[in-house]
């Protein structure tokens, strides 16, 4: 069973805004034309991390979730967890790299 979590919507949510909107459960984004695959990964970070503000915030205004929803947002969580640390060991990995070509 797969559990999806809102799209991220581009306005700044208010929690009075919250209650009142239904989510909307549509497919993940494709990939953006014209980005690197860097510049693609960290919108997408960006995108699910704006999904698991949403649910923070429906969460601040009162509303309740269900058990699966609340499952969704944790795994949205350590998801992006992972993602963060796999950029920060490349970004780890492309400083050490260059620091070695500027030596040698």
């Amino acid at each position: 069973m797969r559990v999806e979590l809102p799209p991220p919507r581009q306005e700044t949510l208010r929690p009075q805004d919250v209650s009142r909107r239904t989510p909307v459960r549509t497919a993940r984004p494709g990939p953006v034309p014209g980005k690197t695959p860097f510049e693609r990964v960290c919108v997408e970070l960006m995108a699910s991390e704006r999904a698991v503000q949403t649910v923070i915030l429906r969460l601040q205004s009162g509303r309740q979730l269900s058990p699966g929803q609340l499952l969704e947002a944790q795994m949205a969580v350590y998801h992006n967890l992972q993602r963060v640390e796999f950029l920060s060991k490349c970004l780890q990995a492309a400083q050490s790299t260059l620091q070695q070509l500027r030596q040698g």
